[in-house]
């Protein structure tokens, strides 16, 4: 997974920067320093570079510092509920909830925004973002050569892009300060779980209904994902594919026993393991008037009856348990960035702190992960999810199991000197997700919805109807304007990523601006773009700190739910 562009979105959650500085221990003069961070809670891009959709929830910059060669002493923590761009459609440029807390004095100025429900934003986004947005607080203050900011916020049941990424609860904080000598940010995310990949809203997104899959397609994901759980099985059936194969072969002994009236009585009729299904829809052998079958054609064919829609209703029970599983899932994900600069590189501190309680593939459970375990346990971890979400999306079609590309607890720190600057600069990434749909995508999905025996061929519309299956995918795709799905193009989706960069310097060494690039070190191969959005904050610097302070945006909270 790669970090998106800073103006860019894919759901996630960034970092707001902040400066620590304390008074000289020595006869030095004071030093200046600067620091800045940005966080997005959840980003996503549809089509190249977001063209088609770029959306940031719960998006935060936070800066402060005490650097004339920047500005003069300032604090600001800002804060964008929710940005969307569109590059085809203009309804979906908006930005709804923006708060800022800016100080340049001892007066401090703090805005605690509004509870932001689905309900009040605009009816263009309804299929690309509902949940609630708690109330946040905001601080700046400069006072005695210090600036500090700060920031908490939360939100709750947020379901964006058609359903396909999700967060249950999530609480941030942030803390800035700047004196006089060292810079510093703390930033931190706690998040309940993620859902990184819905498999319904992917399945749906590439032009795929779930209904479209055949029985074995069904029964497959269901028995692969551990999926079975809460269908009503017959006793002795662990699988919907064992149930289905159970059931219809009763239904055979069945219509054979009719078939065969003349001359088999009951007890040759029907096999031992028939009578065991015959128990689920109340019926048993021997058949009650007479042991001879042509006496009871009218009960074998009433239960051949009951027996097909035990059939029909476990297969409508199991695309709902599909429709409402997620492909990868992520729960106890903790991610936090803390640097501070100095005069000295040794003295500087650039730390990531990253960990996921629990990974989930539909409801097969995979070990909880560190950062701090080490790049091979952490690629080790990847390789084992991707590996589990591109043998499920197999099942489907073996043309889409290299579909999804999952990084989790990507990072990058590094500690430099330039310029007469200390740089410190350190950024994580929770969870991310690169869609990269394969070239003959229209010829595979084709095969898969006009095949034969899918399941809406099987069910009655209007049983299909009414299950209630998920169209927010499809509706974002009418919104979109898109003659396919809103997948059909690439797209990439993170969640819980921050940046953090602080830069210190004593005055009369020799200096340039600071702000420069992060450079680039180990890691995988998605952590260059660290580098560029550190380096992107720092040429933003300037610009921010002469930005007029925004009229706060008051959401209409009419409809709280």
């Amino acid at each position: 997974m790669r970090f998106f562009r800073p103006v860019s979105a894919a759901v996630a959650t960034s970092v707001v920067a902040a400066a620590v500085f304390a008074g000289p221990a020595t006869a030095q003069s004071p030093g200046v320093g600067t620091s800045l961070t940005e966080t997005k809670v959840l980003a996503a891009q549809l089509g190249d570079k977001g063209n088609i959709l770029d959306l940031v929830l719960l998006g935060d910059e936070g800066r402060s510092t005490i650097d004339p060669s920047v500005a003069s002493p300032e604090a600001l923590t800002r804060l964008t509920a929710l940005s969307t761009k569109s590059g085809v459609i203009s309804a979906l440029n908006q930005t709804v909830g923006v708060y800022e807390a800016r100080s340049t004095g001892p007066t401090e100025q703090a805005v605690a925004p509004q509870s932001i429900v689905g309900g009040s934003l605009p009816a263009a986004l309804g299929p690309v973002l509902s949940g609630t947005l708690g109330t946040g607080k905001l601080s700046a203050v400069v006072d005695n050569g210090v600036a500090s900011s700060a920031l908490d916020v939360g939100l709750t049941n947020v379901r964006s892009v058609g359903g396909l990424l999700g967060i249950g609860s999530l609480s941030s904080n942030l803390s800035a300060s700047s004196a006089g000598d060292a810079a510093g940010a703390s930033r931190g995310a706690k998040v309940t779980d993620i859902t990184l990949v819905d498999l319904g809203a992917l399945l749906e997104g590439l032009g795929i209904s779930l209904t479209d899959l055949s029985v074995a397609q069904v029964s497959a994901l269901l028995d692969t994902l551990k999926a079975t759980t809460g269908l009503d099985l017959p006793a002795g059936q662990t699988t919907l594919a064992g149930t289905v194969k159970s059931v219809n072969g009763a239904i055979d002994d069945l219509q054979d026993a009719v078939a065969n009236e003349a001359t088999s009585t009951i007890d040759q009729a029907i096999e031992p393991a028939t009578e065991t299904v015959l128990g689920t829809v109340n019926l048993t052998t021997p058949l009650p008037g007479s042991a001879v079958v042509g006496d009871s054609v009218a009960a074998i064919n009433a239960a051949v009856d009951q027996l097909q829609d035990q059939i029909d209703g476990l297969l409508g029970d199991s695309l709902k348990v599909l429709d409402d599983l997620a492909l990868l899932r992520l729960e106890g994900v903790e991610v936090g960035v803390t640097t501070k600069a100095v005069d000295s590189v040794e003295g500087s501190v650039a730390e990531v702190t990253g960990k996921i309680g629990r990974i989930k593939v539909g409801n097969l459970a995979l070990p909880g992960i560190d950062a701090a375990a080490g790049a091979t346990a952490l690629n080790a971890a990847v390789a084992q999810i991707n590996d589990k979400v591109g043998q499920t999306l197999a099942l489907v079609s073996p043309d889409l199991a290299n579909l999804v590309d999952v990084s989790v607890l990507e990072k990058v720190t590094s500690v430099t000197q330039s310029g007469g600057y200390t740089r410190s600069r350190a950024g994580i990434t929770g969870a991310s997700a690169a869609i990269t749909p394969p070239a003959r995508l229209a010829e595979i999905v084709s095969a898969i919805t006009n095949q034969a025996g899918g399941i809406d061929t099987l069910l009655p519309a209007s049983t299909v109807k009414s299950l209630g299956l998920s169209g927010a995918m499809d509706e974002l795709s009418r919104i979109l304007n898109l003659g396919a799905g809103a997948l059909s193009s690439p797209a990439k989706v993170q969640a819980g990523s921050i940046v953090a960069s602080s830069e210190f310097a004593r005055p009369g060494a020799p200096t340039s601006s600071p702000g420069g690039e992060l450079p680039r070190t180990g890691g995988p191969v998605g952590i260059a773009a660290i580098a560029g959005l550190a380096a992107v904050m720092g040429l933003a610097l300037r610009r921010l700190m002469q930005t007029p302070a925004p009229q706060p945006v008051r959401v209409n909270n009419n409809n709280k739910g």
